[in-house]
């Protein structure tokens, strides 16, 4: 009797442990990523929601259509700033650190119905610090709310895998995939994903696979419209590929929790050092999980399945992409794939589990593991993106005078002027596309009666609308003097006085 309440209380005191352990990591965390909403400013994509935000219902829906991008999270943005009466960084990005903490409170009950306390509290642990949800977390996108939205879909399809008469759960599954599909398309990487683990199930579990069909068929229907709308607009592709080695490192960050590469940062010494310390563990994961492969349970195999698909997708339409150049490749970001992050943190806590024949060592690893992110999350919090912040506020608001022109392009990038430099009128704005050599002559040539013209150009790597200016008005002052080519860069010209000298030799003309 003695021994056994030694028991008891020593599994109660490790336990107690496991949950101190995942409640001060979550705790840190939550207070880096709230001191860090300010630490960079809006880059190109939260400069797209920004723009979103500001424009008529109808028009935003469309607009976002045309990019590829599915309304609801805007729309819910939209009423958010609304709500909240001003615009500024926090609160732009306030609801992705809203959307990241109700994931994590919703991820609790998962992890605790599919492994014992100690293994969920690691799951927790796994999932609440992964360095690509705290990225998302302190930026004005939506990846964060697609990851709540897996965070349900698991859980409804792990329950209706037990109990397949669970109505409310299967009426649950089919809302939150409908939600989630128009808050993000990339939500078809974890639908797709389901599909094929129902179809592998569809003799002893027939309902799962009669739901998945179901599902897609419901999305399918209700996103013609959407389809048909962005296919007719769209004047360039949406996919922000990424390099194919990328697509490796994005095991890394699912399987070992820390951040990967992506499309608009770099990573700094420190951040590599713990990538490859992340990498060492995957590679092990991996082994692991391939000598544990057929006896998997039930929860753990649906997991791996749903972990590993649409990296094999990206992967083969890559190499399918290359060998036929059919355009049909979808390798992009990890940022696509979010939503798969609450199977593998319970695939990654299970098989450290079966690495830990002791409840203290399984409490070793759990600490390490904690670390390794915490100092994960610490690096993924200051890195630096690519902002025009500094650029504008120093090139812009410093140097502009009542009566000078501002024209910006792209369009969408005009409210991102007006919050960073208040004091600057914009008074033109040009579509990234637009190439048209006349309508750009006609257009700046409205301004050349003014003394001073900046040209802020905020995306891509050369402006037909730079060209042109300078062809009309002299080369403009780069504000950087290095290079007349690449991101992010304000020309400042003197129309007035360019033109006063060229019309001393000959006139020029809107039709020349």
């Amino acid at each position: 009797m003695v021994t056994n309440t030694n028991r008891i209380d020593v599994s109660q005191r490790y336990r107690v442990a496991h949950y101190a352990l995942a409640l001060l990591s979550l705790v840190i965390a939550h207070a880096l990523v709230l001191t860090h909403l300010s630490y960079n400013g809006l880059w190109i994509d939260e400069i797209y929601t920004l723009h979103a935000i500001h424009l008529p219902w109808g028009e935003m829906v469309l607009e976002r259509l045309k990019r590829g991008h599915l309304p609801l999270y805007f729309a819910l943005m939209k009423a958010w700033i609304g709500l909240a009466g001003t615009v500024n960084e926090v609160v732009l990005r306030l609801p992705s650190v809203a959307f990241w903490l109700l994931a994590v409170a919703s991820y609790w009950p998962l992890a605790r119905r599919t492994h014992r306390t100690e293994t969920a509290t690691l799951a927790l642990t796994l999932f609440a610090l992964n360095g690509l949800a705290l990225r998302q977390a302190v930026e004005a996108r939506m990846y964060d709310l697609v990851l709540l939205a897996g965070v349900w879909l698991a859980r409804s399809y792990l329950t209706l895998l037990e109990r397949p008469h669970q109505r409310r759960w299967k009426n649950a599954f089919v809302l939150i995939a409908l939600a989630g599909f128009f808050v993000s398309s990339s939500l078809s990487f974890l639908l797709g994903a389901l599909l094929y683990d129902a179809w592998r199930r569809r003799r002893t579990a027939p309902h799962l696979l009669r739901l998945l069909i179901v599902t897609w068929l419901i999305i399918a229907a209700v996103s013609v419209v959407p389809t048909l709308l962005h296919v007719s607009s769209r004047d360039r592709t949406e996919i922000a590929h990424v390099p194919p080695a990328a697509l490796f490192l994005h095991l890394n960050t699912f399987f070992s929790g820390v951040i990967g590469v992506d499309d608009y940062y770099a990573l700094g010494p420190f951040l590599r050092a713990v990538v490859a310390c992340g990498a060492i563990l995957t590679v092990w994961l991996l082994w692991k999980l391939w000598n544990l492969r057929r006896s998997l349970p039930m929860p753990v195999e649906v997991a791996a399945r749903v972990s590993l698909l649409p990296l094999a997708v990206m992967v083969a339409t890559w190499l399918l992409d290359e060998a036929t150049e059919l355009g049909i490749a979808v390798h992009g970001p990890a940022r696509y794939l979010i939503s798969l992050l609450p199977f593998a943190s319970l695939l990654v806590a299970w098989l450290l589990e079966q690495a830990c024949p002791t409840r203290k060592r399984l409490l070793v690893v759990h600490s390490m593991i904690a670390l390794l992110l915490l100092c994960d999350a610490v690096g993924a919090m200051r890195i630096r993106v690519e902002s025009p912040r500094e650029l504008l506020q120093f090139r812009l608001a410093n140097r502009y005078q009542t009566g000078d022109a501002v024209v910006v392009v792209p369009d969408q990038a005009k409210e991102a002027v007006e919050l960073y430099a208040p004091n600057a009128k914009v008074e033109m704005t040009f579509n990234r596309a637009l190439t048209d050599e006349t309508t750009l002559r006609q257009r700046l040539l409205l301004f050349a009666d003014r003394e001073r013209l900046f040209l802020v150009w905020l995306h891509g790597k050369q402006s037909p609308a730079v060209q042109v200016a300078d062809s009309l008005f002299g080369q403009g002052i780069s504000s950087s003097p290095k290079s007349r080519r690449g991101e992010r860069r304000i020309f400042l010209y003197y129309p007035r006085k360019t033109l006063n000298q060229v019309s001393e030799t000959r006139p020029i003309s809107a039709s020349e």
